[in-house]
């Protein structure tokens, strides 16, 4: 970005390589960007590169190779909110812990980047999710979560909502078929989250435990069964 002041939100910037200098995040050359709830890692080159200005809230810098953010000095680094590897001493509300994505760089059940974003015009995330205030976490300032995901779990049944797509037939652990607003879409006393740990369908109640015990009294004998579906 070169003598421009762009207004970056909700983007994914991963995996990418800067040859010649600058970096593979964010390059900013006499420009003003603003970076709102972005996550940028793993880039070879750098996270972000900044010759004049930059204001950077809600992000995530993590993984990137060599720096996380290099100021040449000519202006100014504003940085609020943020999750960045290593820190940065110029700023409001940074973390440093290991921001724990999962797949597709979404926030995992545990990530300190839940409810430790600042309130801002980002009302949704890349996937179009809205903000939301997790139960299991303190709010820093707001519920707004740092980074491009924001971490949703609408029925508490362990379960993200981007997993479960209401399909009612499951294929795997990221397409569980389940409903994000029920935390027990089968009505068998168990939640969606468990039977997915346990390998069994949520979408079936007659589906199999995967452990099953049987006992013999008289001869002192037990056999453990696993099913795996």
């Amino acid at each position: 970005m070169g003598c421009a002041d762009p207004v970056l939100v909700n983007c994914v910037i991963v995996s990418n390589t800067a040859y010649e200098g600058g970096a593979g995040g964010i390059y900013s050359y006499l420009g003003s960007p603003s970076v709102r709830n972005c996550t940028i890692a793993y880039n070879s080159g750098g996270g972000v590169y900044v010759f004049d200005n930059i204001f950077i809230q809600n992000c995530i810098l993590w993984g990137d190779a060599d720096w996380e953010i290099y100021d040449e000095g000519y202006g100014g680094v504003a940085v609020e909110y943020s999750d960045i590897q290593g820190g940065w001493t110029n700023g409001t509300g940074i973390i440093t812990n290991d921001p724990l994505f999962t797949t597709g760089w979404r926030l995992g059940p545990q990530s300190p980047c839940i409810d430790a974003g600042a309130t801002n015009s980002v009302f949704a995330d890349w996937e179009g999710d809205l903000r939301w205030d997790d139960p299991g976490h303190t709010n820093t300032v707001s519920h707004w979560d740092i980074g491009a995901d924001e971490y949703r779990d609408s029925d508490g049944d362990g379960l993200e909502d981007w997993r479960e797509t209401s399909t009612g037939i499951y294929v795997n652990s990221t397409n569980t078929g389940s409903s994000p607003t029920d935390a027990d879409s089968d009505d068998d006393g168990i939640a969606d989250g468990t039977e997915v740990s346990n390998r069994t369908d949520p979408n079936n109640s007659d589906t199999t435990p995967p452990n099953v015990t049987i006992s013999f009294p008289t001869n002192n004998w037990q056999w453990t069964l696993i099913w795996i579906p």
